[in-house]
């Protein structure tokens, strides 16, 4: 599990794409939707969520490796099942129902002009930099040396930990590792036909454990934050904190995390 939690840490949002729908109002709703769900960086964040929960490699992390036969045999059925609950016509149908049971065309039209901003717009090329492949491993290094010899400004910490709050990414990292957890308890017992433990008992011990890794897992995303943002100056930060700290994007966050959480149920 904490191994799922430390790969869900590394999420973010951009890649701008421009939708042309047609003149009636339902078309009209739709083509916002989907411009929506490109612009703010859905459609990356969920092939990301496909490539990894849909191979059970990814939820067993480094045990996989060293996996005796009875656990391969069960990998097997779990990966399985694992590819069609993340196919793309699930996860697709899914979002976009919540997005448009959950938002109206004008909140749609607002969110979107928001996301038109140059601070937003400034944060998505950050984000999408770091989150290149090659992006990420230079993000690791920076981690893991320059954060070490030379810790930020506290106030700059500041900023930074309330982004964290105001998108709910510590809460959303750990309630996903834990919706992961119980997606492939679910599965193996309905494979296995096995019962002695319920969904309840599961799901509580589950939160117990993750828990203990609260801090850890803030600590992390911070570094992460750091790294990512180290291009844009204290009163930018500030004007993306405010962004997303208006009520629309935060009914848009409170959506996307509906979302998010139904593909893994």
């Amino acid at each position: 599990m904490r191994n799922v939690c430390k790969q869900l840490s590394l999420t973010s949002f951009f890649l701008f794409f421009v939708f042309t729908g047609t003149p009636s109002a339902a078309a009209d709703k739709d083509a916002l939707i989907n411009d929506l769900y490109h612009r703010s960086g859905l459609k990356m964040q969920l092939d990301w969520m496909q490539n990894n929960f849909a191979d059970a490699r990814a939820l067993f992390g480094d045990d996989a490796q060293q996996a005796d036969e009875a656990t391969r045999k069960m990998m097997v059925l779990l990966d399985k099942s694992l590819k069609e609950k993340f196919s793309d016509q699930r996860v697709r149908g899914i979002v976009l129902d919540h997005l448009d049971r959950d938002l109206s065309e004008q909140q749609l039209e607002q969110i979107l002009q928001i996301m038109d901003d140059p601070i937003w717009q400034r944060a998505w090329e950050l984000e999408g930099r770091a989150y290149q492949p090659d992006g990420i491993a230079q993000m690791q290094q920076y981690i893991a040396q320059r954060l070490e010899s030379k810790p930020p400004r506290s106030s700059r910490v500041g900023l930074v930990s309330e982004l964290i709050d105001v998108t709910d990414a510590v809460d959303l990292t750990l309630e996903m590792a834990i919706q992961g957890a119980l997606m492939a308890s679910r599965i193996m017992m309905e494979k296995l036909g096995k019962t002695e433990i319920t969904e309840k008992q599961m799901e509580d011990a589950a939160r117990r454990q993750m828990e203990n890794y609260r801090e850890q897992y803030r600590d992390m995303l911070t570094a992460q934050m750091l790294y990512i943002y180290r291009y844009m100056s204290d009163n930018q930060l500030k004007a993306y904190i405010q962004l997303y700290s208006s009520p629309i994007m935060r009914k848009l966050n409170n959506t996307v995390t509906g979302a998010l959480l139904a593909v893994m149920r």
